[in-house]
């Protein structure tokens, strides 16, 4: 079983990997287990209340890359030269974590 640690949605978790599916309070399913997180998603967690999600723990090399991409489009993916620039790199660097 992968390690695991508790948090509550905000900055410092941008970049990190849920280790469990996150849901409502209905059971539907917001996002899944696997998901590394945007500020997008953190925005949508806490604006519907969610208080504690399940992270993988420890940074690792995969999700130092994938925290430092976060910070260097924070805030500039309105620009949809920007947003095509940060999917791109999101993708290459997912093909990187799974080798």
């Amino acid at each position: 079983m992968t390690p695991e640690e508790t948090a509550r949605p905000g900055r410092d978790v941008v970049g990190r990997r849920l280790s469990r599916a996150v849901k409502d309070g209905r059971g539907r399913l917001l996002l899944p287990a696997g998901t590394v997180l945007s500020e997008a998603h953190v925005r949508q967690l806490e604006r519907v209340g969610v208080e504690r999600l399940w992270l993988v723990a420890g940074a690792g090399e995969a999700t130092e890359r994938l925290e430092r991409l976060e910070r260097m489009f924070r805030g500039r993916l309105d620009d949809p030269l920007m947003a095509a620039l940060y999917h791109a790199a999101r993708r290459m660097l997912g093909e990187k974590g799974e080798e």
